[in-house]
């Protein structure tokens, strides 16, 4: 595309790293879905999820994905917001650069209803 900066997200296709993360998704069989919705968080500003998916236990669980070299304090404030106050499970995933996954959750597993 040409004037676009590389490394822009364009909205409802996955980039390389979002495409490794779908393949362990599909390989562990797990209901999900890329982008499924976007959460208010206050006036004029929405979190969008990158992956949904479903838990064995019924619990969705929503999942932002980084390559290890793009993390932005802006997109992790929403991050945090968003956990805060979704009845869902947020993970914040980096793929590494030898392609492991450091992934990350704001609260305890077992948070007070």
């Amino acid at each position: 595309m040409k004037g676009r900066a590389r490394g822009r997200h364009v909205p409802g296709r996955m980039n390389q790293v979002e495409a490794r993360f779908a393949e362990r998704l599909k390989l562990a069989g797990r209901w999900w879905m890329f982008e499924p919705f976007k959460l208010a968080l206050g006036p004029n500003t929405t979190y969008a999820v990158d992956f949904a998916a479903l838990g064995a236990d019924g619990i969705l669980d929503c999942y932002e994905i980084k390559a290890h070299k793009f993390n932005s304090d802006e997109s992790r404030a929403k991050f945090k917001v968003a956990a805060s106050l979704f009845p869902f499970r947020f993970w914040w995933c980096v793929e590494q650069k030898d392609r492991s996954w450091e992934i990350w959750t704001p609260y305890a597993e077992d948070r007070a209803a």
